[in-house]
């Protein structure tokens, strides 16, 4: 039979990457699950939702909120874009109501081999 390679792959999504210390941890779990050859093309986005704007609180309820009530903003990076054998050409986040996670757009290039 033939084999069916996949060079270029683009894993994207909302990955509830809390990191409530700022420790870098679970970014650095996502990286070793992945492996190396895979690089976060939304690496100059700091931050996607800030918790002060979550309508269901589900996974700290009462830090939600306490952080509402003293009007905090929380921000964290929840969402990435992560490829592989890709050019970064942009990567931002957009600025959009309607959700509350602000989307992460890039415009990425295949490469030559």
């Amino acid at each position: 039979g033939s084999e069916m390679c996949i060079r270029d792959r683009i894993l994207c999504g909302d990955f509830n990457s809390y990191d409530v210390l700022k420790t870098g941890y679970e970014k650095q779990a996502f990286r070793q699950t992945l492996g190396e050859e895979f690089e976060d093309a939304a690496k100059n986005v700091s931050w996607t939702v800030d918790l002060a704007d979550l309508d269901t609180p589900e996974r700290f309820p009462y830090f939600v909120m306490l952080i509402k009530a003293l009007k905090i903003h929380f921000r964290r990076k929840l969402d990435y874009i992560w490829i592989n054998n890709l050019k970064i050409i942009d990567c931002r986040k957009v600025n959009v109501s309607g959700s509350d996670h602000y989307p992460v757009i890039a415009k990425l290039k295949m490469l030559d081999i």
